[in-house]
């Protein structure tokens, strides 16, 4: 008996594929039905990570899909970067950058080559210096604490200022602001607000491009003092919570912090994207104030309503320093623009830890700037069982005009600590 070529190729394929459409959900209940389906063009097999998948089986993540926005950043962030393509240039023996103006992304993404051994320092150092979310951010915003088998058990209310020196893009600003000659990438500073238990405690920080130690400052309320904080600072916990110095935006931290930064492929997956706040304060029960977390359902922290679309991305292995509680980082870092989607943490014994989401979304700033800013952050420890949650309110600013310096300063520090 012989067979026609179309007829081995019918015999092989998947029996009963589906495209699926907007708004399908993927769950624990019909995922290996699913997995040989496809969505926009995508085998769903294929775009679900290993963990994404073992958080389905295992923690009912739920993910319904759907037709997000693309990114859309202002021209000028464009503008400079191709004013300034081919300044900057990377050490490889001591994967520093040089040459950088302040101005534009280091390293164009177009010029990106997945093979190139030095790929993922040449990212990192875009996603470190040259971030989407404005010149200067400024806004409340609110940790919620959950215990994985109880349920939420706090709520944490924080301020940040975020202000730039170099890496801006706003056409009314300079791109490179120095201060007193040293090479300053940005300064942050984080006060807590609520409850009364942390309220008024602070840190200052002061992070440069060159491979300079940050400068970290702590305000302690129960002593009405400013400390100098070690230059370890960046791998704390912050605030009691279960995300690191480090783990804000995914990665937080100097590239040379971490010895080894390698692409270790090219993918497309799922992810969670937004085009709202997410969370209101002023209304009355946690399912209206938080409505885009599943707070109904243990483990009571997974994201929900948001439209999961798939994306391409550069898999990143960074390798941590010895000191560091982790012993790597996955990250899974956008082809179109500097933006990590999610990560993953891994202990000393090399047995995973905790998984990072940073859902994204656009946003006008004040200055009619556009912007690609977080909405919300998941940090999920699934050794403890435990997550701290980052949710954003309406109340969020970008490039206030009203923003000074000193807004980010030893004295702003100690003030918001009264």
């Amino acid at each position: 008996m012989t067979f026609s070529v179309a007829a081995l190729a019918f015999a092989a394929s998947p029996l009963h594929a589906e495209a699926l459409s907007d708004g399908d959900v993927i769950n624990a209940g019909n995922l290996d039905s699913v997995m040989d389906d496809t969505y926009q063009g995508h085998k769903i097999g294929d775009l679900l990570t290993e963990r994404v998948i073992w958080q389905i089986k295992e923690h009912d993540l739920e993910i319904e899909l759907g037709d997000a926005p693309a990114f859309d950043i202002d021209d000028n962030y464009w503008k400079l970067t191709e004013a300034h393509a081919g300044e900057a240039s990377l050490n490889q023996e001591t994967r520093q950058m040089e040459n950088w103006s302040g101005a534009g992304m280091p390293f164009p993404m177009s010029e990106i080559d997945v093979d190139d051994p030095h790929a993922g320092d040449k990212l990192i150092w875009n996603f470190f210096t040259y971030q989407t979310d404005g010149d200067v951010t400024r806004f409340p915003f609110t940790y919620l604490l959950i215990d994985g088998n109880s349920g939420l058990e706090r709520v944490q209310e924080w301020f940040w200022i975020r202000y730039k020196y170099s890496g801006r893009f706003s056409p009314n600003n300079e791109p490179n602001i120095n201060e007193n000659g040293e090479t300053i990438l940005n300064k942050t500073l984080i006060n807590a607000r609520f409850p009364r238990d942390i309220r008024g405690l602070g840190t200052l920080s002061t992070s440069y491009y060159s491979d300079k130690v940050d400068d970290s400052f702590a305000y302690l309320p129960a002593v009405r003092r400013i400390r100098r904080t070690s230059g370890g600072a960046w791998m704390d916990p912050i605030g009691g919570t279960d995300q690191l110095q480090d783990d804000i935006n995914v990665w937080n931290t100097h590239p040379n912090w971490y010895p080894e930064i390698k692409v270790v492929g090219k993918r497309w997956i799922l992810t969670p994207i937004s085009t709202s706040w997410t969370s209101y304060p002023e209304k009355d029960s946690n399912a209206e104030k938080y409505p885009y977390v599943n707070l109904a359902e243990a483990p009571y922290w997974h994201p929900k309503g948001f439209k999961w679309e798939p994306r391409e991305v550069y898999v990143i292995e960074a390798n941590a320093p010895d000191e560091h509680p982790y012993s790597k980082k996955v990250m899974y870092y956008s082809t179109e623009l500097p933006w990590i989607y999610q990560g993953e943490t891994y202990d000393k014994k090399g047995e995973f830890w905790k998984y990072l989401w940073w859902v994204p979304r656009n946003y006008t700033a004040e200055d009619d700037t556009k912007v690609v800013t977080v909405v919300s952050a998941f940090v999920e420890d699934y050794q403890r069982m435990h997550a701290t949650l980052f949710v954003s309110t309406p109340a969020w600013e970008f490039n206030p005009a009203d923003v000074k310096r000193s807004d980010a300063s030893l004295s702003a520090l100690q003030a918001g600590g009264r």
